[in-house]
């Protein structure tokens, strides 16, 4: 059994996309109702059977935190003097273009937790 995942959740350090089930053992009763109650609510009012992992629901990480994960941390010139990815450096691991902002956000999730 589960919680069906109505709207994007990060909790315990993992994320979770709309559709997804989060376990009943992964959360507190506590912690359910304040997301059930959450405008708009992020947990479904009851508790959805766990659905079977398909080969997209694998804990394969998306490609940003592939990216960040992959940057060389010995190489100086990957990194700002603030410590974070330079976007030139994300933007070679993920092919494209990646702006500032889009990378502030991602460093944000990706290091959350770190600092304890």
């Amino acid at each position: 059994m589960g919680y069906q995942v109505l709207q994007p959740l990060r909790h315990n350090g993992r994320r979770y996309a709309p559709g997804d089930t989060l376990p009943d053992d992964a959360i507190s009763a506590v912690q359910v109702e304040n997301l059930r109650h959450r405008r708009p609510p992020v947990l479904a009012g009851e508790a959805a059977p766990a659905q079977p992992k398909g080969p997209a629901d694998d804990d394969t990480p998306d490609p940003m935190t592939k990216a960040l994960t992959g940057l060389d941390r010995g190489n100086e010139a990957l990194w700002t003097n603030g410590g974070k990815p330079t976007v030139e450096a994300l933007g070679e691991a993920l092919g494209r273009e990646v702006t500032a902002k889009e990378r502030d956000a991602a460093w944000a999730a990706f290091t959350e937790g770190d600092a304890a």
